[in-house]
């Protein structure tokens, strides 16, 4: 009897939630003129990096598209609405990209900070359960027609369709979990632990309408997981202005100087960076051929978080242990146009990170004009770089330092010169104005 009782208080619950869903839905639609809405799941809609940049310009297309007339752009947000124009004002600043605050909806989702890692412990599983709750607020707090994740909350997916009755659809820079990370785990609790959470997490995925990625990798990784059709639209990426620097290959030839561009955190790999480029240096010693004095110098730019001092600390240490101190210079929390004056100067372009999902820095470095030299995983590899011809790939320090080595010293600034410019080309298929048109075509 009382288990009875519970399963259709249970029941009831359900459906008096759906019915207040579907009746609050209506009203706000007539509010609005019966528009649309279409929401975008994106709790730190302020901050300035590549996903933010994906989530405006997705925005920016839909707003200047024909469907803005019919539809309202709604954000479900960590941010109040009464601090929606500050968004907007960081959004013009970082972006480039001018929004009114009558064009988007704020809605603050007080509990966004539950999908964040709070636990020690089960950390992935516990922002996804977190994740649960936040998609009830945000169907509590004001239902819409779509929702568009573009932050990797597949399990809300199941909410927003079952409870809210949306279409879901999903941008997805790279996946919670994946078949790579499976293969590394060595621990037996850990590996059920992982490949339970996979079955789970590909089961959410599987109520996406349309699930879109940001390169093969993740195409590949996500459509093992969730299966059905998987779409790739490369992010937008900031290659206009940055293929306005000039090239003057000779000089930057001349200068031989080095750039790495990447957040100070350890999944980065600075480490590697320092250690091939110290490689160069005592190549360069015990080479007769080599004329005067080691003259190349590497760039860390980077921005570093207040976790990340540290690492910052322990990689200026290593850069002494290896010899190479006077020849590294680090540029932390640069700004664009700083940014922007280093990439119009440099030779060479550093990336070391193992399967990067797609890799924004690497194209912006051969935006710029730069002979970039990338890890032979992930987006890099598959969507990016053709090896020889568009840029170079590497994988071990040796490796990194044998590529380096081929453009400081095998004396053919012709070779190089071409592959720059041909690396600057074909960085065409990743701006804004494609991703706009392949986001709106889907």
């Amino acid at each position: 009897y009382v288990t009875s009782v519970l399963i259709l208080s249970v029941v009831v619950v359900i459906g008096a939630f759906i019915l207040y869903v579907k009746l609050k839905l209506a009203a706000l639609s007539r509010g609005f003129g019966n528009k649309k809405f279409i929401a975008f799941l994106h709790p730190k809609c302020d901050d300035g990096a590549g996903g933010e940049r994906v989530l405006w310009c997705a925005v920016d297309s839909l707003l200047k598209s024909n469907l803005a007339q019919n539809v309202k752009i709604v954000m479900y947000s960590r941010n109040q609405e009464s601090s929606a124009q500050k968004v907007l004002d960081q959004v013009k600043n970082r972006f480039g990209l001018t929004f009114s605050t009558d064009d988007i909806k704020f809605v603050y989702v007080s509990t966004w900070r539950y999908a964040e890692p709070l636990l020690p412990r089960f950390t992935i599983i516990g922002q996804s359960l977190g994740s649960i709750l936040m998609a009830f607020q945000c169907l509590y707090l004001f239902p819409t027609h779509v929702v568009i994740d573009s932050t990797g909350y597949s399990f809300t997916y199941p909410i927003f369709r079952l409870f809210g009755g949306c279409k879901m659809a999903s941008y997805t820079h790279y996946p919670t979990v994946s078949s790579d990370m499976l293969s590394r785990v060595t621990s037996p609790i850990k590996s059920i632990y992982y490949k339970s959470f996979a079955y789970i997490y590909g089961f959410s995925g599987k109520f996406n309408n349309l699930t879109i990625t940001n390169s093969t990798w993740t195409k590949n990784h996500i459509q093992k997981l969730w299966g059905g059709d998987v779409k790739v639209i490369y992010p937008p990426c900031d290659v206009s202005s940055l293929r306005e620097l000039p090239l003057n290959f000779s000089s930057r030839y001349c200068n031989q100087q080095l750039v790495s561009v990447a957040q100070f955190r350890p999944e980065k790999d600075h480490a590697k960076q320092l250690k091939a480029f110290s490689l160069v240096k005592q190549k360069h010693s015990q080479t007769k051929s080599a004329q005067g004095p080691f003259k190349a110098r590497l760039f860390l730019i980077g921005s570093c978080r207040k976790e990340d001092e540290e690492r910052v600390k322990n990689l200026k240490d290593l850069a002494k242990t290896l010899g190479i101190e006077e020849n590294v210079e680090w540029v932390i929390n640069a700004d664009r146009s700083e940014l922007k004056r280093h990439m119009g100067e440099k030779l060479i372009g550093l990336h070391t990170m193992w399967c990067e999902h797609f890799g924004i820095g690497v194209v912006e470095m051969m935006a710029a004009g730069i002979v970039t030299i990338a890890h032979r995983t992930g987006g890099p590899k598959e969507d990016i770089i053709k090896h020889g011809d568009t840029g170079l790939l590497a994988e071990t320090e040796e490796e990194y330092a044998e590529a380096i080595w081929s453009v400081l010293y095998d004396g053919d600034e012709q070779k190089w010169e071409e592959v720059a410019e041909r690396g600057r080309q074909s960085t065409l298929r990743f701006s804004d104005e494609v991703f706009g048109e392949q986001f709106l075509k889907e």
